[in-house]
């Protein structure tokens, strides 16, 4: 709604003097902008903190790996008993294997933030993957828990599909 403010600034009724100033401003365009940039101000302040909570989350998960690779290859370089190094080589190899999931996760997760993520389509049979699936989430499931895939239509495990098999992969080993 427009308005205009009028300013008297010489009023001599006597001498017909009548001065007078009129305003006019629709600050609606303004206020709108102003609100908008609270907002995403805000919004910034927020995906701020939560990458900052994020770093120091990463931070520690790639620590532990890190870690102990570093102290298993320490007591390895000082291991006489060619059992005991292999344990820690297997040790080595399995947090090595750790960090690099890791670190190549928080570079996905940068190319999705991005809009930089290739998909890779290839062939492949579900009902293969799936039966591989419960060995691999052995591990990850609470004991006295079973976990597994079933297979949804009759005729499934012949079906071929198209999928991105690593992002398929990372998918299911990071569910429950």
């Amino acid at each position: 709604m427009d308005q205009t403010h009028l300013i008297c600034r010489d009023y001599r009724p006597g001498e017909q003097v009548i001065d007078m100033l009129g305003i006019n401003y629709d600050i609606t365009a303004l206020k709108q902008t102003e609100q908008e940039l609270i907002a995403a101000k805000e919004r910034a302040e927020e995906s701020n903190k939560l990458k900052s909570a994020f770093l120091a989350n990463m931070s520690h998960e790639i620590r532990t790996p890190l870690n102990a690779i570093v102290g298993f290859s320490e007591l390895m370089a000082t291991e006489a008993d060619p059992d005991q190094r292999k344990e820690f080589a297997d040790l080595i190899l399995v947090n090595n294997t750790l960090l690099l999931q890791i670190i190549s996760d928080v570079l996905d997760l940068a190319r999705i933030e991005s809009g930089r993520i290739e998909i890779v389509r290839t062939k492949f049979a579900p009902a293969i993957y799936a039966a591989r699936w419960p060995r691999h989430s052995a591990c990850k499931s609470p004991k006295g828990s079973s976990c597994g895939w079933k297979t949804a239509c009759p005729g499934s495990s012949s079906r071929i599909t198209s999928r991105d098999c690593t992002r398929y992969s990372a998918i299911s080993y990071a569910m429950p």
